[in-house]
């Protein structure tokens, strides 16, 4: 089954983050993904009235063969390289406290483009914003197929 979505002029994520449920659900019991509730849920739950919601570390908490991570899905139609500013504020301050007690972050990026996914290490992310850049090219991301 592809996971290849349409270019779309506005590209909410939601399909991505059904392509990823998806992905890891083909592995059954050697894996659990648990989705945080975001917005979108809060919002057909109270009849559409606006609400605030604490900040979320990630979109999903998985664990796959014992190891577990939080995993944030990002989808883009960006035909040069995957940005940084993707990422809330509240998300790249929860990475860098998650990784820095050891856990592990990891984004997945769905390229629209030309349905390619990538797993980053959040701690790449990190190293590469340090030496000054803020976007890695999808060159770079070869190494992070997935």
């Amino acid at each position: 089954i592809s996971s290849y979505i349409p270019v779309m002029s506005k590209n909410t994520g939601k399909p991505s983050e059904v392509a990823f449920v998806a992905r890891y659900r083909k592995l059954g019991k050697r894996c659990f993904v648990y989705r945080f509730r975001d917005m979108s849920d809060l919002f057909g739950m109270n009849g559409g009235k606006r609400m605030k919601l604490p900040p979320l570390p990630s979109d999903y908490l998985v664990v796959v063969n014992g190891a577990t991570h939080f995993a944030e899905v990002k989808s883009t139609q960006d035909p040069r390289a995957f940005r940084f500013s993707m990422l809330s504020k509240d998300q790249w301050a929860a990475a860098i406290k998650i990784t820095a007690a050891l856990g592990t972050y990891m984004i997945y990026v769905h390229n629209l483009l030309n349905d390619t996914w990538y797993k980053v290490p959040f701690s790449y992310c990190t190293i590469t914003k340090d030496a000054g850049m803020n976007s890695l090219s999808w060159k770079e991301m070869d190494q992070f197929r997935w």
